[in-house]
C-alpha cells in the first residue's frame, strides 16, 4: 500500500501543474468558438476525479486549447496590423498632417497610443508564451484596442487640423444601409449638402 500511495503521490505531483496550466488556458478561452467540447471534458475530469486516469487526459487538451488561443491571438494581431496600416495611410495623406513638423506628429501618435512601437507584441511560440501574452493582453483587451483604432486615428486627424486651422468644424458623415444605386445617390446628395453648408461657416474635418 505504501508503494501504491507513493506512486499516486508522484503522479499527482507530475500532473497537477499541467492541470493548473489547463485551467488557466480555459480561463482565457471561455468565449472561443468550439471550446464547449473541451469545457465538458474538463468538467468531467473534475467531477469524476479522472486526473490520474490513463492515458493522461490533460496533455492533449493543453495542446488543443493552446492552438485555439494561438489561432485567435494571431487572427486579432493580424487585424490590428491591417487596421493600423490602413488608418496610417489615410493619416499620411491628410493635408494638415503633412504640414506638421516631425516632432508634432510624433507627439500626437504617442499621446493617442498610436506610435508603431505601441502595437501589442504577440508571442505564441508555445503554451508558456501564449499564457504570458494573454496575461499582458487578454483577448477582450485586444478586441477593444482593435475597435478603438479608427476613432483614435480620427482624433489625431482632428488634432492635426486644430494645429493648422483655426476652429475647424467636425462633420460626421451619416452611416446608412444602401441597397440600390438610388440610395447611394440620395446619400451622396445629403452628405454634399451637409458639407457645403458647414464649409460656408469655415474649415471642416470629416469623420
Amino acid at each position: 500500500k505504501i508503494i501504491i500511495w507513493r506512486q499516486l503521490a508522484d503522479q499527482i505531483k507530475t500532473r497537477y501543474p499541467n492541470w493548473q496550466v489547463l485551467k488557466n488556458l480555459m480561463k482565457h478561452a471561455v468565449n472561443l468558438d468550439d471550446i464547449e467540447v473541451i469545457s465538458i471534458q474538463v468538467k468531467a475530469i473534475e467531477e469524476n476525479r479522472q486526473l490520474l486516469s490513463e492515458p493522461d487526459p490533460v496533455k492533449p487538451m493543453i495542446v488543443s486549447v493552446t492552438q485555439m488561443l494561438r489561432d485567435e491571438l494571431n487572427r486579432i494581431h493580424q487585424q490590428l496590423i491591417d487596421s493600423y496600416q490602413t488608418n496610417m495611410k489615410q493619416l499620411e495623406v491628410d493635408s494638415n498632417w503633412q504640414q506638421l513638423e516631425p516632432e508634432q506628429r510624433e507627439s500626437l501618435l504617442n499621446d493617442n497610443t498610436l506610435h508603431p512601437t505601441t502595437l501589442p507584441k504577440i508571442n505564441v511560440q508555445n503554451t508558456e508564451a501564449v499564457l504570458r501574452t494573454l496575461e499582458q493582453y487578454s483577448i477582450s483587451v485586444l478586441n477593444d484596442r482593435l475597435a478603438a483604432l479608427p476613432s483614435r486615428f480620427n482624433y489625431v486627424i482632428f488634432q492635426a487640423a486644430k494645429l493648422c486651422v483655426t476652429d475647424p468644424q467636425v462633420i460626421h458623415v451619416p452611416s446608412r444601409t444602401l441597397q440600390t444605386e438610388a440610395d447611394i445617390q440620395v446619400w451622396i446628395s445629403e452628405v454634399e449638402q451637409r458639407l457645403k453648408s458647414a464649409l460656408s461657416k469655415g474649415p471642416i474635418v470629416i469623420q
